[in-house]
């Protein structure tokens, strides 16, 4: 969980260009998912019975989206630049 809100973090910043605005962003979603926990097993609990192949397939599309929209992002950051001014 810890890296996913990273992830999303650095994902956000590079959108946004706000920390701040990031941070409330990804803060608020946490404590979103900590307050709906039952919303995530319905969906699991729905799918099993009905199509556990298109919730998989589902999850899958997701992942490989949010994935490459982090490579994106993320691909042209230099992460090694000292801020300070010397």
């Amino acid at each position: 969980m810890t890296a996913i809100c990273g992830l999303v973090f650095i994902v956000l910043q590079q959108l946004v260009k706000n920390n701040f605005l990031s941070m409330i962003i990804v803060l608020s979603v946490a404590i979103l998912d900590q307050m709906t926990i039952s919303i995530i097993p319905i969906f699991f609990y729905s799918s099993e019975f009905t199509s556990p192949i298109s919730s998989f397939l589902i999850l899958l599309a997701i992942a490989v989206l949010f994935i490459n929209t982090i490579h994106y992002l993320v691909n042209k950051l230099d992460f090694y630049v000292r801020d300070d001014k010397e």
